[in-house]
């Protein structure tokens, strides 16, 4: 459906930033929100049990130009939530306290959004940056799609990180916050943007890059085992909620290649029994996507599998480390 006309004649974005221990980025990721050419309407920081005094400072530095609420540490999901439910714009913009947003990032989206008032949800383009290097030559845009989306969230995120998008007040009204189960933690955008695209909403695509995601290097492997947990976590919870038929195949495809990558990094970690109960998972729902599939999706999806077993065979003899792994970097 058409955005409701008042939303983009008087447009109001509300900023939420979930914050843990935050206070080194922080201050650029407000800055870039209060630089912006269209101006927010709020900003919100909601400070998820800091013990570096993130909410202290951002207090001390900001004073009212933005607004801090502390609560005890509950994960990103649950501090997005605490910022919707004290927010009192009509649009969210999501920004986690260590990225950034372009100067032009609302004045762009806002735009198109008002030259294309089909789209309930409009995202951007992003790049990554790695510690305090920003870019000084951003990339093209990637081709991204647009319209109803359910057969690309099904799959991944559509679009990118959560500062990508700015998503009106009524998507979430209909759909609901960010899930808080701890099991599913690390991918709870995902889910959000799923249940979005599952509603109907549609997702329109500015081929801009107004986004920039701080990557902080190398995860250790205890923080690699928990987000292949958490994917496979948030596939089992695709398949006890009603989804239409022709994408269960896919979240069965994807439960064998999360379940063959912790495979291996079970393997690497030596957990070995644990390392033969993920692969022999991911047979089972390799097998099961596969009685969905047709012929082609069947010949490439066992090539896929066929290629973390052989990974997992050269991990086992010794002829190739975690780090050494492409599939686990």
């Amino acid at each position: 459906m058409p955005v409701p006309k008042e939303i983009l004649e008087d447009p109001k974005i509300s900023v939420i930033i979930p914050a843990y221990n935050a206070r080194k980025f922080i201050a650029e990721a407000i800055e870039s929100v209060l630089n912006q050419t269209f101006p927010a309407y709020e900003i919100i920081v909601v400070d998820d049990g800091s013990t570096d005094g993130t909410g202290e400072f951002v207090e001390k530095q900001f004073r009212d130009k933005v607004g801090v609420i502390w609560q005890e540490n509950k994960g990103q999901g649950a501090a997005r939530n605490t910022g919707i439910r004290v927010a009192t714009g009509n649009i969210f913009q999501f920004l986690d306290a260590d990225d950034l947003l372009l100067p032009n990032k609302f004045e762009v989206q806002l735009d198109f959004w008002r030259r294309n008032p089909e789209f309930d949800i409009v995202y951007c383009d992003h790049c990554y940056f790695v510690g305090e290097r920003i870019l000084k030559d951003l990339p093209l845009p990637r081709p991204q799609p647009q319209g109803f989306l359910i057969d690309v969230a099904i799959r991944k995120t559509p679009g990118g990180p959560p500062h990508c998008f700015l998503v009106p007040r009524y998507a979430i009204d209909v759909v609901g916050q960010f899930n808080e189960d701890s099991s599913i933690q690390r991918v709870e955008d995902r889910d959000f943007w799923f249940r979005c695209a599952l509603h109907g909403f549609t997702f329109g695509y500015v081929p801009k890059v107004l986004a920039l995601t701080r990557r902080h290097g190398a995860n250790s492997t205890a923080d690699q085992l928990k987000r292949m947990q958490a994917k496979i976590n948030y596939g089992y919870r695709l398949l006890s909620i009603p989804i239409p038929t022709h994408l269960v195949k896919f979240v069965h495809r994807e439960l064998a290649e999360n379940y063959a990558e912790l495979a291996l990094a079970q393997l690497a970690d030596r957990q070995w029994r644990a390392s033969w109960v993920s692969l022999w998972k991911a047979w089972h729902h390799h097998c099961a996507a596969a009685k969905l599939a047709g012929n082609r999706d069947k010949a490439l999806w066992l090539i896929d599998l066929l290629r973390y077993i052989d990974q997992f065979r050269k991990v086992l003899l010794g002829k190739a480390t975690l780090d050494e792994d492409p599939v686990l970097r």
